[in-house]
């Protein structure tokens, strides 16, 4: 942003005629002799307001810096930048100590362009305007510092104003408040992490398989993260690592549930609520939803993101009874829920829960299954007294065994 005209508390004004009489840029006269002494040091009433020296807030702290300007048929001096301003630094300047060595590690510097002076004027780049030569006091500090100082002006002008911020003041890997991964996972790897992990990808199974929750990466594992990372644009090469977990950041709230469904819709209950009254305790049971939300979360990103409606999530044992539930149902363990869409047809979301996860699957051409689709995850249930498989039955939908 260009310096206000009128602005009060900036030194200098942007008067073509004031840089001319300012900016140490002869052009018509021959180069002055070089100086044979130090340059004068400035007085200390001519060190006022904020023109005196240039701060650039990178993040929360503020660097002091000088830059060096060359102008055409002159010798390199420093001027006073007048802020808000950008450094710009001439790619032919071998006035900055060290320039090359800086260039050579940060070649982006010699992108910038230099203002310059024709005709008895100057011309400067934006928001810079020129003053006295050495009427910047850079302080008293090595040539090492000074260096290292303009090293890292030079790299916050090849970013953006907010990957500026960025750098100095990087934000935390995440805000979640349910879990941490505090390494990369993939195959070998085993641990309360990857149960973690496992739990979320679930839902990226292959078409009529599962990923078991048992804590050990292996393939199955390793071939559900590659399709949740190709679901959502990462690389898919089945590492779990920041990228992914990012994802999983952004997509788990801070009671672990998925970012789509709620314990709220699960535990409906004939209107009840509640994670009693089941086989399993409360606790196991809740857990059991929370896989089952987890699965529901990737069938819904396979549908298009569009909204799905859990009509029946657990229902304790009186509950089931009264809506004429199995004995045996997996509602019972929070396995279960039935669901709804106002974007898909019932058999769009009935073949599509073949693919995340769902060994029990019930739909349009299922007896009581033509107004919503049940899906379930019976096949790890081990507490059901039940042999474990795979049943799926949606006539109307071509889905089946």
């Amino acid at each position: 942003m260009r310096p206000s005209r009128s602005s009060s508390s900036r030194v200098g004004s942007t008067d073509p005629r004031s840089l001319r009489s300012r900016c140490h840029c002869p052009s018509t006269q021959k180069t002055p002799p070089r100086a044979t002494g130090p340059p004068p040091r400035p007085r200390r009433d001519d060190v006022t307001g904020s023109g005196s020296r240039t701060h650039t807030a990178i993040g929360a702290r503020l660097i002091r810096f000088g830059a060096v300007h060359r102008c055409r048929n002159s010798r390199p001096s420093r001027h006073r930048l007048t802020p808000p301003a950008r450094i710009t630094i001439h790619r032919h300047s071998q006035a900055i100590p060290s320039y090359r060595r800086l260039r050579g590690r940060f070649p982006f510097i010699a992108a910038y362009r230099p203002g310059s002076c024709q005709g008895g004027s100057c011309r400067t780049s934006r928001a810079m305007t020129c003053s006295p030569p050495h009427s910047l006091p850079i302080g008293r500090t090595s040539v090492r510092q000074n260096t290292v100082r303009r090293a890292l002006v030079a790299f916050a002008l090849a970013l953006p104003g907010a990957a500026i911020a960025t750098v100095a003041a990087a934000p935390a890997a995440h805000a979640d408040g349910c879990y941490t991964w505090k390494r990369d996972l993939y195959q070998g790897r085993s641990g309360d992490d990857v149960r973690q992990l496992q739990i979320r990808v679930a839902g990226w199974a292959a078409r009529g398989g599962i990923v078991r929750i048992d804590g050990d990466f292996g393939p199955e594992t390793a071939a559900a993260v590659k399709r949740f990372q190709s679901a959502y644009g990462l690389r898919s090469d089945g590492i779990a690592g920041k990228q992914t977990f990012s994802k999983l950041y952004q997509l788990q709230d801070n009671d672990c549930t998925p970012a789509h469904f709620s314990y709220r819709e699960l535990d409906d209950g004939c209107g009840k609520g509640g994670w009693s009254g089941g086989p399993l305790s409360a606790t196991d049971t809740k857990a059991n939803a929370v896989r089952t939300m987890w699965k529901l979360e990737a069938l819904r990103r396979d549908l298009g993101d569009k909204p799905l409606y859990v009509t029946s999530g657990f229902r304790d044992k009186t509950c089931n009874k009264q809506v004429g539930g199995a004995s045996n149902s997996q509602h019972l363990y929070g396995n279960a829920a039935d669901v709804t869409s106002q974007n898909r047809s019932l058999c769009e979301v009935a073949r599509a829960s073949r693919d995340h996860g769902f060994s029990g699957i019930y739909g349009p051409g299922s007896a009581g299954h033509d107004d919503h689709v049940h899906v379930d995850s019976r096949r790890e249930n081990n507490r059901d007294n039940l042999t474990n498989g795979t049943s799926w039955a949606a006539p109307d939908c071509g889905v089946g065994n």
